[in-house]
């Protein structure tokens, strides 16, 4: 597994990025939380048509319909050296032996 320390993503930057993940590798399962309250796929342009930044996902995970690799995020889950107000972590999982290096780094 892989931990990729990112500046704060907004709700807008996540959504984006799981809808083209999704278009690229296909769907087994895409799941987001906001603070408990899950957002199905149908409802994402609540968050998308609001003005300036949002941070309400709490977390949200992915695996592509060849189950190949994971991805997830989880708000709050940083090093204690990193503030939670300004970082969050990616955690990116390659199912082992199933990925290459040419999609991994796609």
């Amino acid at each position: 597994m892989t931990d990729l320390y990112v500046a704060k993503v907004t709700d807008k930057t996540i959504l984006d990025m799981l809808i083209e993940l999704k278009e690229r590798y296909g769907s087994n399962h895409m799941g987001i939380d906001l603070g408990g309250i899950p957002l199905p796929e149908n409802e994402f342009e609540l968050i998308r048509k609001k003005k300036g930044p949002s941070f309400l996902i709490q977390s949200f995970s992915f695996n592509p319909s060849d189950t190949t690799f994971n991805v997830n995020m989880n708000r709050g889950n940083v090093l204690a050296s990193l503030n939670p107000a300004y970082y969050d972590i990616i955690k990116f999982d390659p199912a082992n032996g199933r990925i290459n290096a040419e999609k991994l780094l796609e």
